[in-house]
């Protein structure tokens, strides 16, 4: 009986031997292999070139991990990805215009649809990356980044701590080292209310990660980069469309504003007179168009131009000119005649029912922000807010 069993052990010592190797194996290639593998789309990039059929694979896109977001004390959900740093790009091509089911170059993507992810730096300042990707239905956010970038994670893997190498400057950082910048993102031009991980596109939506540093303003409701959004999907599929109020006089830029929104595929769009009733009781997007002459009448907007860079607005407007804010709140210079403005604020995170100004020092400044927006929306691709000078536009905030 006793040599049976010193027989059976032994037996189980050599299989034992035989399999940790295996064991040890199989975790390992599942702790480096990218999580939810998708089919790459065929077809344009954001910068108008062709997508490779290989596309998630090769150098560029060796590296590949998932990621989400949250922070310490109200944080935020983001992530952040470092590469081949580009001067701030404009790209040929408008976010959000994706037939569902297609690929942009019109072709049916196996098994995947189409979203638009972005990775910038500093306020959409420098561009990381910016692709149309493939996704798979019920896919969240992070598993998109995680796809295509190579990222790490904190807090139990809900935040995302870094994007291709640009980390966390705050989380595990003790004294000296700690700095506020980290990776934040937004869904369609909106901060999204929920971590990475939870959250889950549909075709054609905008995931914008930006890293910059929030000592003065952590949170930025509303951004207006990623036009023709929120207008065309909306935030979380809901409030999609735009309301336009005007000031008195200016009924012919409003609809100007609409038309352009419509030939974007944007509906439904409607212009109304300004009131503040129509703010307040507005269930979806709106755009206030007017010279700031007009638009400081209300008390909304007045309060709103107040609260400034609490609410990511890094623009002070005053009837002599539009004092251009850095991201600490601090004036760095002032844009007066034929001054133009193009801004977006919110009330939360999640809240889709933003609110953009389209405004001007004058007239000629007004023409000038919706003639941006009307006929140049390309202009203020990655832009935070934007004043407009002369004709050329100035992404805020300004450094």
């Amino acid at each position: 009986m006793k040599k049976r069993l010193f027989y059976i052990l032994g037996i189980l010592v050599i299989l034992s031997g035989l399999m940790g190797p295996i064991i040890y194996s199989d975790k390992l290639a599942r702790r480096q292999r990218p999580l939810n593998p998708v089919p790459a789309l065929s077809g344009s990039t954001e910068n108008g070139s062709a997508l490779r059929d290989d596309a998630g694979s090769g150098t560029e896109r060796d590296l590949k991990k998932n990621t989400g977001s949250g922070a310490e004390k109200g944080s935020v959900k983001n992530a952040n990805s470092p590469g081949t740093e580009k001067e701030r790009v404009t790209g040929t091509s408008l976010p959000g215009i994706l037939p569902a089911g297609q690929s942009p170059g019109g072709q049916p993507p196996e098994n995947a649809t189409g979203v638009h992810l972005w990775v910038t730096q500093d306020f959409g300042r420098s561009s990381m990356y910016a692709e149309t990707v493939g996704f798979r239905p019920g896919d969240a956010a992070l598993d998109i980044l995680n796809n295509n970038l190579n990222i790490e994670t904190a807090h139990g893997g809900t935040f995302v701590n870094s994007i291709n190498g640009v980390a966390s400057g705050y989380t595990g950082k003790s004294g000296g080292e700690r700095r506020k910048k980290d990776w934040f993102y937004w869904v369609n031009g909106v901060m999204a209310s929920v971590g990475a991980d939870q959250f889950v596109p549909g075709t054609g939506d905008v995931i914008w990660w930006d890293y910059h540093d929030w000592s003065t303003t952590m949170f930025v409701p509303a951004v207006i980069g990623a036009y023709p959004e929120p207008f065309l999907h909306g935030y979380n599929r809901q409030n999609r469309g735009a309301v336009i109020l005007y000031a008195d006089g200016y009924e012919q830029q409003a609809q100007k504003i609409k038309r352009g929104l419509e030939k974007l595929h944007v509906e439904p769009v409607s212009a109304a007179p300004f009131s503040e009733e129509g703010i307040t009781k507005r269930t979806g997007p709106a755009i206030v168009v007017g010279p700031w002459t007009d638009l400081k009448q209300s008390e909304i907007l007045r309060g709103i131009n107040e609260r400034g860079v609490k609410n990511g607005l890094y623009v002070k407007f005053s009837d002599d000119g539009f004092d251009l804010l850095t991201s600490s709140g601090q004036t760095a210079g002032t844009c007066g005649k034929d001054c133009g403005a193009i801004v977006a604020v919110g009330t939360g995170s999640g809240k889709g029912d933003v609110l953009w100004l389209v405004t001007g020092v004058d007239r000629q400044g007004l023409e000038n922000a919706v003639a941006v927006l009307s006929e140049r929306p390309l202009e203020i691709k990655y832009c935070f807010g934007a004043a407009i000078d002369s004709g050329k536009v100035i992404p805020l905030p300004v450094q």
